[in-house]
């Protein structure tokens, strides 16, 4: 009996271990599982901060190498210092300034604007969402940008002088000495592109006024057998002058950038000139001349007189107009703040025609009279005369400017500059020769050089 008790007591026993075995089963394998599924998620949340760490470090790696590559662009005038500063001393931790890093990046930056859209674009997102394939976009090409210019100043006149004969055996030397000049025009910067064109127009004029005056007297007195024959003339002459030297440049061209880039650059021009300078000459000029004959002897006396008046007008005119290839380089270098150093210059070789004219016009009244024992009048007359002379031949002048100044920017879209500029011109006007003959024409040279005031817009 207490054997089949036992007996019955273990099957139980063993019964009640094998139910509770099976009821366990179930929880250690749904706890098997439970593991396992925090397991993966907790590697994909690893490998998305290992990517995101990754193109973290690319990014910090890119902007660094820019901040090098792009010093002189740091301290272009009107650019965003604070943000600038700021992106300097992002602290070893990027994530708390990443978005204010990437917004200072995409509004103060040339190559963080969108060049199909003209948007800012956002280089980096460090606080997530932004797919692996955008979350580091490389710097996109520059925007198209046009710079609009307009100058003027005083300049001053120099080379050979003009010639301008007046009067009798008189010539003026004529050279203005100070003028005024202005210059408008345009430069655009293709978008993503280092290529340029530009247009450009001067225009000047300069003017000089000249007076002069002289007065000669002659006498004779000849002693013949019983008499004598004295002769007398005097001339008196008065003149006034005035020159003016207007002139025109006009420039076309295709340019680009070279050395630099963004608005520092220095750019290379090959284009075309077209130059036309004129001088006109204008004199007014009087004379008066007298003459006497004296005849006397032998109890008889007799006297001729002749008096006359002259006005005369000249108009001499000296063109060259030209047409030939021009080659210059430009450019800014920023070196203090919003301070910049700017420079230009060009060479060119004009193919074109110089012409020469000049128109007299004279009117002359005479009186003559006689007298013995009495004046008579023998006659009086007025005599108005033209005569002209010209000359044209075909030329080749050589051309060349520079200039040089500083400019401040007064916000990214203005600035303003004092500069000074030099053009000079070879062998470009004709003139009479000193000798004053109208059949013997020179050739001289001009150059101009003054200080300019200017203001530039840039978009």
């Amino acid at each position: 009996m207490k054997r089949h008790l036992l007996a019955t007591v273990s099957v139980g026993t063993l019964a009640i271990a094998l139910e509770a075995v099976l009821s366990v089963m179930p929880i250690s394998k749904a706890l098997a599982q439970q593991s396992t599924g925090q397991d993966s998620e907790d590697l994909t949340t690893l490998n998305k901060d290992i990517a995101k760490l990754r193109a973290e470090n690319a990014a910090l790696r890119e902007r660094d190498r820019l901040i090098q590559e792009n010093a002189k662009l740091r301290k272009r005038p009107g650019m965003d210092r604070e943000a600038l500063g700021a992106r300097q001393q992002t602290p070893a931790d990027p994530t708390a300034q990443a978005p204010q890093y990437s917004r200072a990046v995409a509004l103060s930056s040339p190559f963080a604007i969108d060049p199909k859209t003209g948007t800012p674009l956002m280089l980096m997102d460090y606080a997530g969402g932004v797919p692996p394939d955008q979350t580091f976009k490389a710097p996109v090409p520059w925007r198209g940008q046009l710079n609009v210019w307009a100058e003027g100043g005083a300049y001053w006149t120099g080379g050979d002088p003009v010639h301008a004969p007046w009067g009798l055996l008189n010539d003026f030397s004529l050279t203005p000495k100070l003028g005024w000049d202005g210059d408008a025009g345009f430069d655009y910067r293709f978008a993503g592109s280092p290529w340029h064109i530009s247009m450009d127009f001067r225009y000047g004029q300069a003017k000089t006024t000249a007076s002069g005056s002289s007065t000669s007297a002659a006498s004779v007195l000849a002693t013949v057998p019983g008499g004598g024959i004295g002769y007398f003339v005097s001339l008196t002459q008065a003149a006034q002058a005035t020159e003016e030297e207007p002139y025109w440049l006009a420039d076309f061209a295709v340019g680009r950038d070279v050395f630099g880039s963004g608005p520092d650059a220095m750019q290379v021009k090959v284009g075309i000139r077209i130059a036309d300078l004129k001088s006109q000459t204008n004199i007014s000029s009087s004379a008066s001349e007298g003459a006497a004959i004296i005849v006397a002897g032998g109890g008889i006396g007799a006297a001729i007189i002749g008096v006359a008046n002259n006005q005369s007008t000249i108009e001499q005119d000296s063109t060259f107009l030209g047409i030939g290839p021009r080659v210059g380089v430009s450019g800014s270098i920023p070196f203090y703040g919003r301070w910049s150093l700017d420079y230009l210059g060009d060479v060119a070789l004009l193919a074109g025609q110089q012409n020469f004219s000049a128109l007299t016009t004279s009117k002359t009244n005479a009186l003559v009279v006689a007298g013995e024992p009495g004046f008579i009048l023998l006659g009086g007359f007025t005599a108005t005369a033209t005569f002209g002379t010209g000359a044209t031949q075909s030329v080749t002048v050589a051309n060349a400017d520079v200039q040089a100044g500083l400019s401040y920017h007064v916000s990214p879209n203005l600035k303003v500059s004092a500069s000074y500029r030099l053009d000079a011109f070879s062998d470009a006007l004709l003139t009479m020769n000193p000798s004053a003959s109208v059949n013997n024409l020179t050739k001289i040279g001009r150059y101009d050089q003054g200080p300019l005031l200017g203001l530039t817009g840039i978009w």
